[in-house]
Protein backbone atom coordinates (compact mmCIF):
# COMPACT_ATOMS: atom_id res chain seq x y z
CA UNK A 1 0.00 0.00 0.00
CA UNK A 2 2.53 2.23 0.71
CA UNK A 3 1.98 4.70 -2.11
CA UNK A 4 4.49 7.07 -1.72
CA UNK A 5 6.94 4.33 -0.57
CA UNK A 6 8.29 6.35 2.44
CA UNK A 7 8.23 2.83 4.51
CA UNK A 8 8.81 0.97 1.33
CA UNK A 9 11.98 2.20 0.74
CA UNK A 10 13.11 3.16 4.11
CA UNK A 11 12.85 -0.56 5.39
CA UNK A 12 14.70 -1.85 2.58
CA UNK A 13 17.27 0.44 3.70
CA UNK A 14 17.21 -0.95 7.41
CA UNK A 15 17.75 -4.69 6.66
CA UNK A 16 17.74 -5.97 2.98
CA UNK A 17 16.23 -9.32 3.79
CA UNK A 18 13.02 -7.74 5.88
CA UNK A 19 9.78 -9.26 4.32
CA UNK A 20 8.62 -6.01 2.63
CA UNK A 21 5.80 -5.65 0.20
CA UNK A 22 3.86 -3.09 -1.55
CA UNK A 23 0.74 -3.91 -2.15
CA UNK A 24 -1.74 -2.16 -5.02
CA UNK A 25 -5.12 -3.55 -4.62
CA UNK A 26 -7.38 -5.01 -2.27
CA UNK A 27 -7.11 -8.39 -3.29
CA UNK A 28 -3.17 -8.18 -2.96
CA UNK A 29 -3.51 -6.62 0.04
CA UNK A 30 -5.49 -9.55 1.78
CA UNK A 31 -3.28 -12.51 -0.11
CA UNK A 32 -0.84 -10.89 1.66
CA UNK A 33 -1.87 -10.12 4.94
CA UNK A 34 -3.19 -13.21 5.09
CA UNK A 35 -0.09 -15.08 4.13
CA UNK A 36 2.15 -12.92 6.69
CA UNK A 37 -0.36 -13.62 9.43
CA UNK A 38 -0.23 -17.59 8.98
CA UNK A 39 3.73 -16.81 9.53
CA UNK A 40 4.38 -14.21 12.01
CA UNK A 41 2.76 -12.81 15.42
CA UNK A 42 2.21 -9.61 14.44
CA UNK A 43 1.60 -8.05 10.98
CA UNK A 44 2.60 -3.91 10.63
CA UNK A 45 0.73 -1.75 7.51
CA UNK A 46 1.49 1.50 6.70
CA UNK A 47 -1.24 3.03 4.60
CA UNK A 48 0.58 5.96 4.40
CA UNK A 49 -2.74 7.88 5.59
CA UNK A 50 -4.36 6.66 2.43
CA UNK A 51 -7.94 5.61 2.67
CA UNK A 52 -8.09 3.28 -0.26
CA UNK A 53 -9.34 -0.44 -1.79
CA UNK A 54 -6.36 -1.89 -0.28
CA UNK A 55 -5.86 0.00 3.46
CA UNK A 56 -9.26 -0.48 3.55
CA UNK A 57 -8.87 -4.63 3.04
CA UNK A 58 -6.22 -4.14 5.54
CA UNK A 59 -8.08 -3.07 8.12
CA UNK A 60 -10.40 -5.57 7.79
CA UNK A 61 -7.90 -7.96 8.41
CA UNK A 62 -5.68 -6.57 10.70
CA UNK A 63 -5.29 -7.12 14.61
CA UNK A 64 -4.18 -3.89 15.47
CA UNK A 65 -4.97 -0.74 13.57
CA UNK A 66 -2.63 2.68 14.79
CA UNK A 67 -4.29 5.63 13.34
CA UNK A 68 -1.55 8.75 13.38
CA UNK A 69 -3.44 12.18 13.74
CA UNK A 70 -1.69 15.13 13.87
CA UNK A 71 -3.10 17.86 16.39
CA UNK A 72 -5.36 19.89 13.45
CA UNK A 73 -8.89 20.07 12.86
CA UNK A 74 -8.20 18.56 9.43
CA UNK A 75 -6.33 15.98 10.55
CA UNK A 76 -9.25 14.84 13.20
CA UNK A 77 -12.07 14.99 10.57
CA UNK A 78 -9.98 12.28 8.83
CA UNK A 79 -9.58 10.61 11.73
CA UNK A 80 -12.89 10.52 12.22
CA UNK A 81 -13.85 9.33 9.22
CA UNK A 82 -11.18 6.17 9.75
CA UNK A 83 -13.09 5.36 12.53
CA UNK A 84 -16.39 5.20 11.36
CA UNK A 85 -14.97 2.94 8.50
CA UNK A 86 -13.33 0.77 11.12
CA UNK A 87 -17.13 0.42 13.37
CA UNK A 88 -18.43 -0.57 9.98
CA UNK A 89 -15.57 -2.74 9.61
CA UNK A 90 -16.25 -4.57 12.36
CA UNK A 91 -19.40 -5.65 12.11
CA UNK A 92 -18.49 -7.55 9.34
CA UNK A 93 -15.55 -9.34 10.30
CA UNK A 94 -15.08 -12.16 12.40
CA UNK A 95 -12.90 -11.69 15.67
CA UNK A 96 -11.89 -8.43 17.08
CA UNK A 97 -9.39 -5.79 16.44
CA UNK A 98 -7.91 -3.19 18.34
CA UNK A 99 -7.96 0.24 17.70
CA UNK A 100 -5.54 3.74 19.02
CA UNK A 101 -5.04 6.67 17.89
CA UNK A 102 -1.58 8.03 17.95
CA UNK A 103 -1.20 11.82 18.80
CA UNK A 104 1.70 12.76 16.35
CA UNK A 105 3.90 15.63 16.06
CA UNK A 106 2.82 16.95 19.15
CA UNK A 107 4.53 20.07 20.70
CA UNK A 108 4.54 20.10 24.41
CA UNK A 109 3.69 23.37 24.43
CA UNK A 110 0.88 23.10 21.79
CA UNK A 111 -2.81 24.11 23.00
CA UNK A 112 -4.52 22.59 20.69
CA UNK A 113 -2.57 19.49 20.65
CA UNK A 114 -3.77 18.96 23.95
CA UNK A 115 -7.14 20.42 23.18
CA UNK A 116 -7.91 17.82 20.70
CA UNK A 117 -6.28 15.04 22.48
CA UNK A 118 -8.75 16.09 25.42
CA UNK A 119 -11.77 16.24 23.09
CA UNK A 120 -10.98 12.32 21.54
CA UNK A 121 -10.16 11.16 25.24
CA UNK A 122 -14.17 12.65 25.69
CA UNK A 123 -15.36 11.17 22.58
CA UNK A 124 -14.23 7.62 23.88
CA UNK A 125 -11.63 7.59 20.82
CA UNK A 126 -8.68 5.38 22.42
CA UNK A 127 -5.65 7.37 22.64
CA UNK A 128 -2.32 5.75 22.06
CA UNK A 129 0.91 7.30 23.51
CA UNK A 130 1.99 10.50 21.88
CA UNK A 131 4.55 11.07 19.65
CA UNK A 132 6.76 14.38 19.43
CA UNK A 133 8.02 16.49 16.54
CA UNK A 134 11.57 15.97 16.83
CA UNK A 135 14.23 16.52 14.07
CA UNK A 136 15.25 12.48 14.79
CA UNK A 137 12.39 10.60 12.86
CA UNK A 138 13.22 12.81 9.87
CA UNK A 139 17.02 11.96 10.54
CA UNK A 140 16.64 8.35 10.99
CA UNK A 141 14.64 7.81 7.52
CA UNK A 142 16.68 10.19 5.91
CA UNK A 143 19.73 8.13 7.08
CA UNK A 144 17.97 4.28 6.33
CA UNK A 145 18.31 3.79 10.27
CA UNK A 146 16.18 3.95 13.25
CA UNK A 147 15.80 6.35 15.84
CA UNK A 148 17.50 5.43 18.68
CA UNK A 149 20.58 5.65 16.15
CA UNK A 150 20.36 9.48 16.46
CA UNK A 151 21.25 9.54 19.98
CA UNK A 152 18.08 11.23 20.94
CA UNK A 153 16.96 9.60 24.25
CA UNK A 154 13.35 11.27 24.29
CA UNK A 155 12.65 9.99 20.54
CA UNK A 156 13.96 6.74 20.84
CA UNK A 157 11.80 6.42 25.05
CA UNK A 158 8.41 7.82 22.81
CA UNK A 159 8.90 4.83 20.04
CA UNK A 160 9.52 2.28 23.06
CA UNK A 161 6.65 3.30 24.77
CA UNK A 162 4.33 3.34 21.67
CA UNK A 163 5.96 -0.42 20.63
CA UNK A 164 5.56 -1.88 24.37
CA UNK A 165 2.17 -0.51 24.57
CA UNK A 166 0.77 -1.58 21.32
CA UNK A 167 2.32 -5.24 21.87
CA UNK A 168 1.35 -6.40 25.35
CA UNK A 169 -2.41 -5.15 24.30
CA UNK A 170 -1.85 -7.06 21.39
CA UNK A 171 -0.52 -9.79 23.38
CA UNK A 172 -3.17 -9.50 26.18
CA UNK A 173 -6.11 -10.62 23.85
CA UNK A 174 -4.12 -13.12 22.05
Amino acid sequence: MDDQGSSSSWIDGVDESAENYHIPNAKTAGDAISELSAKHDLVVVDNGGMLNAASKAAMLLADVVCIPTRPSRLDHGATIETLKLLTQAAKTRSGAFDVYVIPSMIRSNETSAHQLEAQMEQDGIPLGPAISQRASFAKAANAFNFVWDQGDAQATAEIEILLQTLWQKHSQKH
